[in-house]
Parts: structure tokens; sequence; C-alpha cells
């Protein structure tokens, strides 16, 4: 019995590590993002608009038949921006309001958050901004740095994966079998 608790605990360790070291290489991206070059351009529009977006379906495990598509629409808010930017004499048009994908589903979310609604707020159309740019391709734009949101909470979740495991394979380690 102990030695099976040690290598449950070593599994879960190692599936907490896997999630720590996920959340690091989001995190890295994310780096990456905040540091791309910047020019001034004109937000031409911004508002919040009620959209959809493909949400990947979980697998059929019941045996009725799968439909066509693997995915569901969901009706999620999001931001609506147009801008435009110049680099090295080049004119783009970029669609992209914060450098990681943010939107919030309109199950849980009937009205946009207080921070969406600010966020929105900020990127007033006909103002001139810092339009960030990709160097290795200037048309992948955004205009605000936002951390990507699930990093930390992926880092704790891998945290407290990791020392249930340990707490598991250090209580299988002091199972000692009962001779009788």
């Amino acid at each position: 019995m102990g030695d099976r608790l040690v290598f449950l605990g070593l599994f879960i360790v190692f599936g907490g590590t896997m999630s720590v070291a996920f959340s690091y290489g989001v995190y890295r991206s994310d780096l990456a993002l905040k540091g791309w070059p910047a020019v001034q351009g004109p937000i031409l529009s911004c508002k919040l608009a009620q959209t959809t977006e493909a949400r990947r379906r979980p697998p059929n495990r019941g045996g009725a038949p799968q439909p066509a598509l693997d995915s569901d629409l969901v009706k999620v808010w999001a931001m609506d921006v147009e801008y435009r930017y110049k680099v090295d004499a080049v004119e783009y048009h970029g669609t992209r309001a914060t450098s990681c994908h943010w939107v919030e589903d309109l199950s849980t979310n009937p009205d946009p958050s207080i921070r969406l609604q600010a966020l929105a707020a900020e990127l007033n159309a006909g103002a001139v901004t810092l339009i960030h740019y990709d160097p290795a391709n200037p048309a992948d734009s955004y205009i605000k740095y936002e951390g990507s949101p699930a990093t930390i909470s992926l880092f704790r979740t891998g945290v407290v994966v990791v020392v249930v495991g340990l707490v598991v394979a250090v209580t299988g380690k002091l199972v000692v079998p009962r001779t009788g």
C-alpha cells in the first residue's frame, strides 16, 4: 500500500510540476508581447459588443453520434476596436485591443465587467495612442498590454497540486505494513 501511495504522490507531483512549467511558458510569451516596439496611431472606433466565440466541445463519451462540428458557439462580451498605424511607411489596420484574448462569457456576466468597461473607456475613438506591433510581423498588433489572466491561476493550481502530491508521497513512505 505504501509503495502505491508513493507512486501516486510522485505522479501527482509530476502533474503539478507540468502545470507550473506551462504557466511559466505562458508568462514568458506574455513578456515577449510586452517587449514589442510601439508606434503612434489613431483609434478609429471602440465599443463593447456581444459576439460569439467558438469553444471546443468535450468528446462524446456516451456513444451517441457526434455532431459534425467539434465546437460550440458561446455568446461573449468583447471589445470591438479598430485602429491604424504605420511601420516603415507601410500602413496597417488592427483590431486587437489587448495583448491577451480578453472576452467575458455572457452566461456568467450578463453585463460587461467594470474592468472591461473601464478598458473600453480608455480607448476613445479619435485618440492617438501607442500601438504595439510584432517586429517579425508588423501586421500583428495590440493597443494595451494585459497579462494572460490564466497564468497566475494555473501557477497556483500547479503549486497546490505539487504540495498535495508531496503529502501523498510522504504519507505513503510513512505507511508501514502491519504484520500480524
